[in-house]
């Protein structure tokens, strides 16, 4: 396999993933019923998951970390 071109990319833990949305998620949906801006806790969780599925924006980083994380349906016996 050649990897001319393309930029190798390490795969995050699903199960890392996953914690980072759960935490990112739950922190904001606390803040959200506050009306609060996002805390510092946040806002670095939000960082890591940009930084673990190589993104800029939390948005998109969201979408990938659930793509991620989401159990394979490919087994073989």
């Amino acid at each position: 396999m050649s990897l001319r071109g393309a930029s190798p990319r390490l795969i995050p833990d699903p199960a890392y993933l996953r914690r980072l949305v759960d935490a990112y998620e739950a922190l904001r949906a606390e803040e959200a019923a506050m009306a609060a801006e996002p805390s510092p806790q946040a806002r670095d969780l939000a960082y890591t998951l940009c930084v673990s599925t190589g993104t800029r924006d939390v948005r998109p980083a969201l979408e990938t970390a659930h793509r991620l994380s989401r159990p394979c349906l490919n087994t073989r016996d």
